[in-house]
């Protein structure tokens, strides 16, 4: 797998200051293999198909994000990576332009060990307010992430 290093070195806050953008877009769609069809669709009750299309809302998303918690499928685990046309993985770009950024916030408070930040301007998929455990340019940029690792080392 080759690996943008200049795309991967953008820092999104993927999962921490979102409001489940991606789940929400018109364009976005869910892949899911074979394996996954059999054992989502046994496990969770559900009628899947190979392609789901979200059409504004992915019916698997629930308030507390994916109805499907850590079973959810290989193709959302691994959004924003995609594959450009010079077969590159790299950030999506949608992700680069709609997905919160350290720079999108600013630090309101520090208050009981916890970093509060507010949204400098508000946007539908990011949130208002982010209450962290550490500054916010601290957080590992998505490559670093040790959740992504594990994943893209199945790749």
């Amino acid at each position: 797998m080759m690996i943008s290093d200049k795309w991967f070195s953008k820092k999104i806050l993927c999962g921490i200051g979102c409001n489940y953008g991606c789940c929400n877009s018109q364009s976005f769609q869910v892949e899911f293999s074979e394996e996954e069809i059999e054992y989502l669709s046994k496990k969770y009750n559900k009628d899947i198909k190979p392609i789901e299309y979200q059409n504004g809302k992915c019916k698997y998303l629930n308030g507390n994000g994916c109805s499907f918690g850590d079973d959810r499928p290989r193709y959302c685990k691994t959004y924003p990576i995609t594959e450009n046309k010079n077969k590159l993985n790299v950030l999506s770009n949608w992700s680069w332009l709609h997905c919160p950024k350290p720079n999108d916030y600013i630090l309101d408070k520090i208050e009981d060990g916890k970093w509060y930040y507010r949204l400098k301007k508000s946007h539908k998929n990011k949130r208002e307010e982010l209450v962290l455990d550490n500054d916010i340019n601290d957080y590992p940029n998505f490559f670093e992430r040790e959740d992504i690792k594990e994943i893209l080392n199945e790749r």
